[in-house]
């Protein structure tokens, strides 16, 4: 006889549930029954729980959060029983920072004291190059760059923009947007916080509006970037905005966090993508948890079918297949990662995924020459979107180490490439500090 397990994680997120919330695994905790142990992906937030069967007996119920963190819980579940398992995961000292939380972006306490509330970062403010930068009285400050310089934009040649990123490193706030944002850049409003963060909902347009479903706001061309800078540091955030949910076709906010003073070696800017279902699941490939990542295949597989409602989706379940296919598997996903650097010539992420899938599977020197074309097209199309593209941009240009015109570009892409923050899932640089 079996009886069944309710398992969910039991943590409150502001806004949507996280279906693919966290990877959860059952062992059994009697001899002779280690076959019923089964690994799944279970809901976070207000989502659905999963129901588990299993043999009558003991069990320990563990879950791997995307932050890193595990919970488990013991129970014991009888013949035709039906046992709920609420798994409780740390809250966060705001609701604002609950999925920030979810990711790790932030842990327990690490926010201030509850209660006393910061000024925001000041009312929309038009910012031109050359503008002198305004006082920061100890907090950052976040531009939103919603018409770059033209090799960020993705939609006119993007060759130049390794060059570009190259001469705004180390230098003032004012030469930054020279560089940047030549045309003007927006300074934003702080949609939360506290006297040590501040949040950042994003979308297409800029600041998110606070009513849900998000209008259509067309592509992620021309590309949008977000600067944040204080006194001491610049960083610049790729903003992979508009982002619409593959199921329902409507926008996902995302979440930029900054932190006021960043301790030695932590990134100032920390992403979160409020994706009902792949939000929390980007996050076990940030952290390079590929065994918990291997359990959402399925919904990556998904996430890179339906690369014409969310190419950025896309391009982020390519990485995970990437990462988790165990070599030599049939498969269809690999045409539609061609697919995804063919349909798509602004997104440098499927040409670096297109170009390692090339090697990987590679059966003739005809591979291995495409491999090389691609990351050279990668290159060209410009910034990734994703910090793993950066990551295995630069391995696979050094695959091809010696040959002049790929070390040329190896070169362009590593002076950036030192910058990036590879704890974050969204290309994130430290320009200055």
């Amino acid at each position: 006889m079996s009886g069944k397990l309710e398992v969910r994680l039991s943590q409150y997120l502001l806004g949507p549930s996280a279906a693919q919330g966290a990877v959860a695994t059952v062992y059994p905790l009697e001899s002779g029954s280690e076959a019923s142990r089964q690994t799944f992906v279970i809901s976070a937030g207000s989502g659905e729980a999963r129901l588990v069967e299993v043999p009558a007996g003991r069990y320990l119920v563990e879950a791997r959060l995307p932050s890193g963190e595990t919970v488990a819980k013991e129970v014991e579940v009888g013949e035709g029983g039906h046992e709920p398992v609420d798994l409780q995961g740390k809250g966060s000292d705001h609701e604002w920072l609950s999925w920030q939380r979810l990711v790790g972006n932030v842990g327990r306490g690490a926010a201030a004291v509850s209660g006393v509330e910061a000024p925001t970062a000041g009312g929309p403010e038009e910012a031109r190059a050359g503008d002198a930068a305004p006082p920061m009285a100890g907090l950052p400050v976040a531009r939103w760059i919603a018409d770059p310089a033209d090799p960020l934009r993705g939609d006119r040649n993007s060759a130049d923009a390794w060059e570009l990123l190259a001469k705004a490193i180390d230098v003032t706030s004012r030469t930054v947007l020279g560089h940047l944002a030549p045309r003007g850049a927006k300074r934003m409003e702080a949609s939360d916080g506290d006297r040590d963060h501040q949040l950042y909902r994003l979308c297409g347009d800029g600041a998110a509006p606070s009513s849900q479903p998000i209008r259509d706001q067309g592509s992620p061309l021309p590309r949008r970037y977000l600067l944040v800078e204080s006194r001491d540091w610049i960083e610049l955030v790729c903003a992979p905005v508009p982002w619409y949910n593959q199921a329902t076709s409507e926008q996902s906010v995302v979440e930029v966090l900054v932190r006021a003073a960043p301790a030695h070696g932590e990134a100032a800017s920390a992403t979160a993508l409020r994706d009902s279902d792949f939000g929390a699941a980007l996050s076990y490939m940030t952290i390079g948890a590929l065994s918990e990542a291997r359990q959402i295949y399925e919904q990556a597989r998904d996430m890179l079918f339906g690369k014409v409602v969310n190419p950025l989706a896309a391009a982020g379940g390519g990485y995970v297949l990437l990462g988790t296919d165990p070599a030599g598997e049939a498969a269809d996903w690999p045409d539609w990662i061609e697919n995804l650097r063919t349909w798509f010539p602004w997104l440098p992420d499927g040409s670096i995924q297109a170009g390692w899938l090339k090697l990987k599977r590679r059966r003739d020197q005809a591979d291995v020459d495409d491999a090389r074309a691609a990351f050279h097209e990668a290159v060209q199309r410009g910034l990734p979107f994703y910090s793993m593209g950066i990551q295995r941009l630069v391995e696979g240009l050094t695959m091809f180490e010696g040959d002049p015109e790929t070390d040329r570009l190896l070169a362009q892409v590593q002076s950036v490439a030192w910058h990036a923050n590879l704890q974050q899932p969204f290309t994130t640089l430290r320009l200055k500090g």
